[in-house]
């Protein structure tokens, strides 16, 4: 059975979603709103007392692959050893 929002309703519903609608908005929500409620009010209809929750429909696994270690090889460089770096912060 269909139903249809009362004005009222659905003002309340657009305070609480602090939306301000204009009129062709409040038609057009209203009607969207009213559609929802009926399809909720279908589906509460089925019976569901068979029917087992699933909580994740996709299984959760790590895909973990295995490390590799390469060795770089670097021709014509030199040794760093120090860096020179300019103060950042000074305590003074």
């Amino acid at each position: 059975m269909k139903k249809s929002l009362s004005k009222k309703s659905v003002e309340h519903l657009a305070k609480l979603a602090k939306l301000e609608l204009s009129k062709k908005e409040f038609e057009k929500y209203s009607k969207d709103l009213s559609g929802i409620l009926d399809y909720v009010s279908e589906i509460s209809k089925l019976n569901l007392k068979n029917i087992q929750s699933a909580s994740c429909v996709v299984s959760l696994e790590n895909k973990m692959r295995q490390d590799k270690i390469q060795k770089l090889e670097v021709k014509n460089a030199n040794p760093v050893r120090y860096f020179k770096t300019k103060v950042v912060l000074n305590n003074a």
